[in-house]
Order: structure tokens, then C-alpha cells, then sequence
């Protein structure tokens, strides 16, 4: 094996240790947006707080290791086909090496999974926020439409005495 093909072997471990990275952290994703699914429907906001905290961290670290692969899979297609634009997995799998063509097609159709199952529960936590937003503010309708009751005492003979409305405090902010 000569000098080139070496770098390109090494070149190829790279990319397949961030593969590897880059579909563990969307794992982590996943599992967390499952946890924010479960913490929704249970209502609990402080836990959802902490959800949405560690969620945009993973978001951040998603950005870095997907900006590494773009970076190395740039520097494998100007090396094997002088490609001017970034090739793509499928592409990287017909470019690779016989021995890595097989681990990158798997780390390839599991990304696919994951992120197709990613948008899938985050769209089922969009609908649970959504609806929960809802029902608040239905709610809070029937909460100031009470208000236009009135309230007041009776005297002994039987008037009311005040035409002034309970008093109500609520901060709408929804």
C-alpha cells in the first residue's frame, strides 16, 4: 500500500469515527426528546425546563460533528474525484475503500433512522405543546368570562349593596 492510498485509508477511519459519534449523540437526542414526551404529558414544567436546557446543548454538539463530517467528507471528494461540492454518504460508500464501504453504508442508513425518528417524536411533542397551550387558554377564557359576574353583599332587605366585580389578577401570557 503506497503513501496515498494509507492517507486515504486514514481518512476514511476519521470520517467513520465521526459517523459513529454523530449517530450517538442523535441516540441521546432521541432518548431525550422521548423523556421531554413523557415530562409534557406528565406537566411537569420544571422538568421540561431542564429537557429544553440539555436539548439545545445536544443541538450544539450536533452542529459541531455534522460541520466535521461536511469538513472531511469536503477533503475525501476533492481527493478521490476533485468533486466541487460536498458528496454525500451514498456517494462517500461508492467512493470508500472496499473495507469501509459496508460501515459507512450501515452508519449511513442508521443516521437516516434517526433522524427520520427524531422528527417523528418531535413532531408528537409539537402536537402535545400545542394542545397544552390550548387548553390553557381555554381556561383562562372560562376563567374572564367569570369576571362579568358580579358580586356584591345583600342588606337585610335584600338589594345588593355593590355592583363592583370580584377582583381578578391573572398574568396572560401564552
Amino acid at each position: 500500500m503506497n503513501a496515498e492510498d494509507r492517507q486515504h485509508c486514514q481518512n476514511f477511519e476519521e470520517l467513520l469515527t465521526t459517523l459513529k459519534a454523530e449517530a450517538a449523540i442523535y441516540e441521546e437526542f432521541l432518548s431525550l426528546l422521548q423523556q421531554k414526551k413523557q415530562v409534557v404529558i406528565a406537566n411537569d414544567v420544571d422538568a421540561l425546563r431542564e429537557i429544553i436546557h440539555r436539548e439545545n446543548r445536544l443541538v450544539r454538539r450536533i452542529e459541531t460533528i455534522t460541520g466535521e463530517r461536511t469538513v472531511q467528507a469536503q477533503s475525501l471528494g476533492v481527493l478521490l474525484k476533485h468533486l466541487e461540492t460536498t458528496p454525500t454518504l451514498q456517494q462517500l460508500v461508492e467512493m470508500a475503500p472496499r473495507q469501509f464501504r459496508e460501515e459507512i453504508s450501515r452508519l449511513r442508513d442508521l443516521l437516516k433512522t434517526r433522524v427520520e425518528q427524531i422528527a417523528r417524536v418531535n413532531s408528537e411533542n409539537a402536537f402535545l405543546l400545542h394542545s397544552a397551550l390550548n387548553l390553557t387558554r381555554g381556561i383562562i377564557g372560562i376563567f374572564l368570562r367569570g369576571e362579568e359576574d358580579k358580586q356584591g353583599h345583600y342588606l337585610p332587605n335584600g338589594q345588593v349593596s355593590s355592583q363592583r366585580t370580584r377582583q381578578k389578577m391573572i398574568d396572560y401570557q401564552i
